[in-house]
């Protein structure tokens, strides 16, 4: 049989390269490694617990939060895991964020045709002035 190339040679086969512009320094990787940590409930054994901003753990028995690749527990989130390093947010915590990051365009306000229907619940608009989402190109109600 044919030796088998590695997988990161295959996928950067497969990848364009990322533009450099010209007096500039090709970019750096902007992924961060995030961990989402289980919940561990109240009432169990006391365990060594990480508070935020604290390097040494304190022992505690109000459960926490376990990091996915260490196992530590931590009393708060978000954090970052001083055995592991890796930073510990929740879902809210990242959608909180994301939406920032990438903010939805403004609607504006236009006016339809005059049968319109909303695009998000389908209810027949009134006649007036109504509000065109951008990415859609259709009519919402509210």
């Amino acid at each position: 049989p044919l030796p088998q190339p590695p997988l990161r040679e295959l996928l950067l086969r497969l990848l364009p390269p990322r533009p450099v512009c010209q007096d500039k320094l090709a970019p750096t990787n902007s992924l961060v490694k995030v961990g989402f940590p289980s919940r561990v409930p109240p009432g169990g054994a006391p365990a060594l617990t990480y508070s935020a901003g604290s390097s040494k753990p304190e022992v505690r028995a109000d459960g926490g939060f376990a990091c996915p690749q260490c196992g530590v527990l931590h009393a708060e989130l978000p954090t970052e895991c001083p055995v592991c390093a890796l930073k510990l947010l929740s879902a809210t915590d990242l959608s909180k964020t994301y939406h920032h990051l990438f903010p939805l365009p403004l609607f504006k306000q236009q006016l339809g045709p005059p049968a319109a229907l909303c695009f998000g619940c389908g209810e027949a608009l009134p006649a007036a002035a109504r509000n065109a989402a951008p990415a859609t190109h259709g009519f919402t109600c509210g």
